[in-house]
């Protein structure tokens, strides 16, 4: 069979060779180039919008009797089009789009551009008339498209976030530089309904129509898909499109997955509240895992472009499903098995480092070292303070002390009794996220009993962690793989003067370090505590933290 494409041609631009053309065997609709005009015949319509038609059609230039099907797409004249379309640019756009795609390492995640022509949509046995338009042939692909796909109701949210991951492949894969090292490509108008689930390759990205460079001439047509497209395109449809509304897109796809829910509109001044409560009610996921997804969704959604620009989108989506649940079992005992391996053998073990700071080794939870004051908190303990404060309680209730933040973008620090102070001190506590959104942490080197400036280390109700230092300033958040906040959590926080460094800040949950930092600054010894923390982006009661033990040690 002659296979559109073969032959070493350009099959984004270059016809078949010329021969007779040949006389249809009997009536139907067909399409082809002009010297062409029978090569392919049309089976059915199965879809139309606002450039064109798409046909689902058989490959007849031959006499094989072959049956191999494509899609065929035939662009129509946009209404008030000048005279001379596809001419004004339309044709050339077409063309270089296909181009494009055939530039990019694809794998099995992008659409197969099979060739680019003028020709037209025809019924036989009459003869082509009137103006060539563009017609692009793509690979058929067996299947329904994401929207469809993902609202079936045995669709599992497992199901629907393998397609995610095999989504920012594809994206990834356009914004990665081209075969010759060229500038890279956007899809510029990804959403479920151009997304086709295959029964073999599984997600496939489609429609050519939008692809482009990357901060290239913008697209006179001024396309977009409201509720998966960009803030910063919605407020310009007009510029120049790059890998940071592609992410964007990414992120609102996420959002439709999770719930089966379009996303709201990103024009929307309450954008992260809004997408933030869709998750919290309406995510296909355990109640204790949505907050930590939420996170992770709505960070990508609310970033600034220069921001989303830089995502990997696959680790991304990676981060985004161990949020939303732990590992299978067997897989858990695999890694578990190799920890004790790695152990006996003396290897440090890394887990959740921050970008950008330095990895510690692997040192049990609390440190070792003299204990200098320890409390259980799972009983009234009198110099633990009870009192209420505008936005914040603090009190004991059903075995545990209760930092309570019902006020957004609320702070707290709670003072442990004094305790000596040195220069070397070890602060642990006990907590769990009881209810809410929000964090809680642990603070030392506090310049007053307030801990009016301190360092302070802190672990979200999603699971991520972080330093904040005396002038507000804080490391980026870092998710603990399979921290479950809604449990017992056991923060152990190392406050210690070192020769080549003001101080060295070290943090270990659960009994494993996470991360350390060494600020520019100092603070020489002070005081102790626990603090909570509630989110400025969240609405009505936010986070409460149930503390059930802290402890003071010293260092060495």
């Amino acid at each position: 069979m002659s296979t559109p494409g073969a032959g070493g041609r350009d099959p984004a631009t270059t016809a078949a060779p010329d021969r007779d053309d040949p006389t249809p065997r009997r009536a139907g609709t067909w399409a082809g180039p002009r010297d062409r005009p029978f090569r392919y015949e049309v089976l059915a319509e199965v879809g139309s919008g606002g450039e064109g038609r798409v046909y689902k059609v058989r490959y007849a230039d031959d006499d094989s009797g072959a049956d191999e099907v494509f899609a065929l797409k035939e662009y129509r004249a946009p209404a008030a089009a000048p005279a001379g379309w596809p001419d004004d640019g339309t044709w050339d756009r077409v063309r270089n789009q296909a181009r494009l795609l055939t530039s990019v390492a694809r794998g099995d995640r992008l659409v197969r551009v099979i060739e680019v022509f003028r020709g037209r949509v025809v019924t036989a046995p009459a003869a082509p008339e009137g103006p060539l338009v563009p017609v692009v042939v793509m690979e058929w692909l067996d299947g329904p498209d994401l929207d469809t796909a993902a609202r079936a109701q045995d669709c599992a949210v497992q199901t629907r976030l393998t397609w995610l991951g095999q989504l920012a492949e594809a994206v990834h894969a356009l914004h990665g530089p081209d075969e010759r090292g060229r500038p890279s490509v956007v899809h510029a108008d990804v959403k479920p309904g151009n997304c086709i689930i295959d029964g073999d390759r599984g997600l496939v990205l489609v429609d050519t129509g939008t692809t482009q460079r990357a901060g290239g001439a913008p697209d006179p047509r001024l396309l977009r898909s409201g509720q998966y497209a960009a803030p910063e395109i919605l407020l310009d449809p007009g510029r120049a499109r790059d890998v940071a509304s592609d992410a964007y897109s990414v992120a609102a796809v996420a959002v439709f997955l999770l719930t089966r829910t379009p996303p709201p509109a990103a024009e929307r001044p309450d954008l992260a509240t809004a997408v933030r409560t869709l998750l919290l009610t309406h995510a296909d996921l355990p109640p204790r895992r949505r907050s930590a997804v939420a996170d992770r969704v709505v960070g990508l959604l609310v970033a600034p472009p220069d921001e989303r620009a830089v995502v990997d989108l696959p680790e991304w989506v990676a981060g985004v499903r161990r949020a939303a649940g732990p590992r299978r079992r067997r897989v858990v005992v695999r890694v578990v098995a190799a920890v004790a391996v790695l152990v006996a053998l003396g290897v440090g073990l890394l887990v959740g480092l921050p970008t950008g700071e330095r990895a510690a080794a692997r040192v049990p939870a609390p440190f070792e070292g003299e204990l200098l004051y320890a409390a259980d908190l799972t009983a009234p303990a009198p110099e633990w303070p009870e009192h209420t404060d505008p936005g914040v309680t603090t009190r004991y209730a059903e075995g545990r002390y209760d930092v309570h933040v019902v006020r957004p973008g609320t702070y707290v620090t709670v003072p442990a009794p004094p305790t000596p102070q040195i220069g070397d001190e070890v602060v642990t506590a006990t907590a769990r996220i009881a209810s809410g959104q929000g964090a809680w942490g642990v603070w030392c080197r506090g310049t007053d009993e307030r801990g009016t400036r301190r360092y302070e280390f802190q672990v979200s109700h999603g699971g991520a962690v972080r330093v904040v230092l005396p002038d507000g300033t804080a490391t980026t958040w870092s998710y603990v793989d399979g921290l479950d906040t809604s449990l017992p959590v056991t923060l152990s926080a190392r406050c210690d003067d070192v020769p080549d460094a003001p101080v060295e800040l070290t943090l270990a949950v659960n009994g494993t370090t996470v991360l350390t930092h060494r600020p520019a600054s100092i603070l020489g010894p002070g005081f102790a505590g626990v603090s909570g923390m509630a989110f400025s982006d969240v609405d009505g009661p936010t986070v409460t933290a149930a503390v059930t033990r802290f402890e003071v040690r010293r260092g060495r």
